[in-house]
């Protein structure tokens, strides 16, 4: 991590290491007869993905995995036996513990890239914030371009024309194609409004799959499968899907 190296490349590589995070925590805190040497291994899978995910500084990454973490702890504590008095305490004593390294440490902390590269998440809520670290008012133009080309081809989308109906501003400096950093406006210019209806109702049927196993059958796979969707719909508003990158 010497010079600001981030773990990992620009492509698509998050979903496998959250999938592979949500099945092997799932697992841990659900499968009852899990043996001893299937609990290290997936004490070593969590390890590994949350290694990952951490040190990849993908804001859009960490959004799946604060997801997942806490789609499971929720079912967990609702469902499994638990001493929530313990953990609630454990949670209260470990963010004292952040915060005051945070303020003992000040400025030497928050000039680090990878909490700098953190706290460039502002710029979500604030336009006006400004970083050496990056912000994301590119990400946002891309998004504002995309929601003006899918309001003036709404019924076809774009690419029965090719990419010559896609229009620029914002982003026309950096940005061609037909990327806009949403999968959702992304399914909408390539496949049209039909497209788009069909892309939302998978997500929807995967997660009523999701909820019917897990629910009704008492199968720890069905949260696995309502995890993971979650995590995807989550990241879909910031980053492409596969079958829109």
């Amino acid at each position: 991590f010497i010079g600001g190296i981030r773990v990992g490349a620009e492509d698509d590589f998050a979903d496998f290491f959250i999938l592979l995070f949500v099945i092997a925590f799932t697992r841990l805190l659900f499968g009852i007869d899990e043996s001893r040497k299937w609990k290290i291994f997936h004490i070593l899978g969590i390890i590994t993905s949350s290694f990952t995910a951490i040190f990849s500084f993908r804001r859009y990454f960490w959004s799946e995995f604060v997801v997942a973490v806490g789609v499971i702890l929720f079912f967990h504590l609702r469902f499994n036996a638990v001493n929530v008095s313990k953990k609630i305490v454990l949670i209260c004593l470990l963010s004292v513990a952040i915060m005051g390294s945070i303020l003992l440490l000040g400025n030497k902390l928050t000039h680090n890239y990878y909490i700098g590269r953190f706290l460039t998440s502002v710029s979500l809520l604030d336009s006006g914030y400004t970083s050496k670290y990056g912000t994301d008012s590119g990400h946002a133009d891309e998004i504002s371009d995309g929601w003006y080309n899918v309001k003036n081809n709404w019924m076809l989308g774009i690419t029965p024309f090719g990419d010559e109906k896609m229009r620029r501003f914002k982003s026309a400096a950096w940005q061609k194609g037909l990327f806009v950093h949403n999968a959702y406006l992304g399914a909408w210019l390539q496949y049209g409004l039909l497209g788009f209806i069909l892309f939302i109702l998978l997500y929807i049927k995967s997660l009523k799959l999701g909820y019917f196993a897990f629910f009704k059958l008492k199968n720890y796979l069905g949260l696995i499968l309502l995890t993971f969707i979650l995590c995807q719909m989550v990241k879909n508003i910031v980053w492409p899907t596969a079958i829109t990158n």
